[in-house]
């Protein structure tokens, strides 16, 4: 089971993206555009792929969906997910803010 961490920074966000949005969903894929940093959406049209799967954050309104192709020697032990400053390409609710979230440690 894959323990997530929020830092302050992030927790921040995610209030500040759900008093503007409302529920969201994040999602840490393998794409090209932000690699594998999690994004935000809004939980009402975020639609995973049937190889995604949802990770416990510890609050049962923020999922946390991970793409299968991050994996290749089985989910991480651990994330840290924070947030800084700065824009990513693509749709994600916290470009709206001009920040980013980034994983800052990730073990198997």
């Amino acid at each position: 089971m894959t323990e997530v961490i929020f830092t302050n920074a992030a927790r921040d966000l995610i209030k500040l993206i759900r008093q503007d949005q409302g529920e969201v969903a994040l999602y840490q894929n393998s794409g090209c555009v932000c690699g594998d940093a999690p994004q935000c959406f809004s939980a009402l049209t975020f639609r995973p792929a049937p190889s995604d799967y949802v990770l416990d954050t510890g609050d049962a309104t923020l999922p946390l969906w991970r793409s299968s192709k991050l994996d290749r020697s089985g989910p991480p032990a651990r994330l840290i997910i924070n947030a800084k400053p700065g824009r990513r390409g693509g749709f994600a609710l916290e470009n709206l803010f001009d920040s980013m979230f980034v994983v800052v440690d990730e073990q198997s």
